[in-house]
């Protein structure tokens, strides 16, 4: 029955047998539903089977892309360290989540490090949103990235307001 192929692919998820879960999928097609692919998504992801996870996470997307589906996406990326596709997938994103801004500058800070364009990125975006209103917790958190990244510069006028 339906039911029991259902519980098949969640046991599946949970184990991680991504072949058998993403044939799955593919076969249900435009008729798999939201919240299958979330159930399956959570079942992969909380098994620590970040592949699978981001494998659903990407068709999870493609078919609703809300603020919801891309946090879930873009956490999945960070989590494999797929560093490049969660700062393509947030940047330029009109708002980001606490979450999601977490995960940006996560990214950032970690391509960072090797890489003077993702450097300069971070500096930007660091730079751009310590001169709006925020939180002092979050303040703080975007002076650590770019001290992180050796993007002393701009954060030289904040760190001397916390000094």
């Amino acid at each position: 029955s339906e039911a029991l192929e259902a519980v098949r692919v969640r046991l599946a998820a949970v184990q991680g047998k991504s072949d058998r879960v993403m044939t799955w999928v593919k076969a249900q097609g435009s008729s798999i539903s939201p919240r299958a692919l979330k159930d399956l998504f959570y079942a992969a992801r909380n098994h620590g089977h970040h592949t699978l996870a981001a494998s659903l996470a990407e068709t999870l997307y493609g078919i609703e892309q809300t603020t919801e589906t891309r946090s879930m996406l873009a956490a999945t990326y960070v989590t494999g360290k797929q560093y490049v596709k969660a700062v393509n997938l947030l940047r330029g994103a009109k708002s980001l989540s606490d979450a999601d801004e977490n995960n940006y500058l996560m990214a950032l800070t970690q391509l960072a490090k090797t890489s003077p364009e993702y450097r300069r990125e971070l500096g930007d975006y660091a730079a751009s949103r310590l001169n709006g209103s925020l939180p002092e917790k979050r303040k703080l958190a975007l002076i650590y990235a770019l001290i992180d990244a050796g993007q002393i510069e701009p954060a030289m006028p904040h760190i001397r307001t916390y000094a």
